[in-house]
């Protein structure tokens, strides 16, 4: 799969490891998109968009180190005697796959 970066400036080092990885894994015949933003009524950010022959799947790529659990509605890292909270990455996926399913939706009518 070839991945296609808009923004090469808003790649963090974390996220192109992935696509490095991604790029060589899957299908030559899927497409990716890395660091688009979209602005409108909603705003969001995607760090990889990957259109497939019958779907479209947005992928929020996140680098912890530890375990990670859910505790109280948001994401706790733990290492040793550290733990800390993080964003969770489920929630922002699942805000920037319905933004753009709408935005999709408006362009077809």
């Amino acid at each position: 799969m070839k991945i296609n970066c808009l923004d090469p400036s808003g790649v963090e080092k974390n996220e192109k490891i992935a696509h490095q990885v991604l790029e060589v894994s899957l299908p030559e015949t899927w497409k990716g998109y890395a660091s688009l933003q979209m602005y409108g009524r909603q705003s969001a950010e995607f760090d990889l968009i990957i259109l497939t022959p019958d779907r479209i799947i947005v992928a929020e790529i996140k680098s912890y180190n530890g375990s990670l659990f859910q505790k109280n509605d948001r994401w706790v890292i733990q290492s040793g005697d550290y733990e800390g909270y993080r964003t969770n990455g489920l929630k922002q996926v699942i805000r920037a796959a319905k933004i753009l399913a709408g935005t999709i939706k408006t362009k077809l009518k």
